[in-house]
């Protein structure tokens, strides 16, 4: 079978809806599947929230090394390690940035989001880079009385894979931020623990920087796959009947075979 036939019998055997976009880094070869399909974003935002922490820096208006006191009232539960130590913790923004994203901290996106000055001040900065549907709702994992209007009547972040991948094309190729900082996005997106979808199934020692998400019936991953022939791809998955957070969830699964499916097609 060809990919195209490959991944539709890998749909056609899921329980939900399915997107994809890749393009290889180095001739612009592309593989997509409903690319302007709207999908949760769940935490995928965080990549996003990294790329707009480190304009900030190239600016001047933040400081990787600044060391920002954690309040007790920020401290939320959900993915990440910073709701698990002592309460007042004195890290740098460069911390809170690289929790966000290897370990999904919650707590630091929090942070991350007010240093940022919130949700309007963030999807201002996403729409001058040409991203018409990717949004933030709002901090992460709120009880309900400080949640805003929004969050209270269900929106989400958003993203579309192909606005993801031109995003990850961007940063590669130094559009977004100057090469001490494109490098440092990189090297801290080449740290991500969670890597069961994108890499899971992908030959041993493959390079891959990312970053994935999930909440209920959602699952995603985006990012690189380095090597000879590297690319940018965003896999996106919705209305999977799965509910279990699991590293055998049947999303993550298919995109984990979607992934190596892609790969293999990007060797070629």
């Amino acid at each position: 079978m060809n990919f195209q036939q490959q991944w539709m019998q890998l749909e056609q055997g899921f329980s939900g809806q399915l997107g994809f976009y890749a393009v290889r880094l180095g001739d612009g070869k592309t593989l997509s599947h409903n690319p302007e399909e709207v999908f949760p974003a769940a935490s995928v935002i965080k990549l996003h929230l990294l790329i707009a922490a480190l304009q900030r820096v190239q600016t001047g208006q933040l400081e990787l090394a600044a060391r920002i006191p954690l309040p007790e009232a920020e401290i939320v539960a959900g993915s990440g390690l910073l709701q698990k130590l002592q309460v007042g913790a004195l890290l740098t923004l460069q911390d809170y940035l690289t929790l966000m994203i290897i370990v999904s901290d919650n707590t630091a996106t929090n942070m991350v989001i007010d240093l940022l000055g919130g949700r309007e001040s963030i999807n201002a900065q996403l729409e001058t880079w040409g991203l018409g549907s990717t949004r933030v709702v709002g901090k992460l994992m709120l009880p309900p009385e400080r949640k805003n209007e929004d969050q209270k009547s269900g929106k989400l972040h958003e993203i579309k894979p192909l606005e993801v991948v031109n995003i990850l094309q961007a940063l590669h190729d130094g559009h977004l931020l100057n090469a001490e900082l494109t490098n440092l996005a990189l090297k801290i997106l080449k740290k991500q623990e969670y890597t069961e979808m994108i890499g899971r199934l992908l030959p041993e020692g493959t390079v891959t920087g990312s970053k994935s998400g999930q909440i209920m019936g959602v699952r995603n991953d985006v990012g690189f796959i380095f090597g000879s022939r590297a690319y940018a791809v965003a896999l996106c998955s919705k209305n999977c009947s799965d509910l279990r957070y699991h590293i055998d969830n049947e999303a993550i699964w298919v995109l984990a075979k979607l992934s190596k499916l892609i790969f293999d097609e990007m060797q070629q």
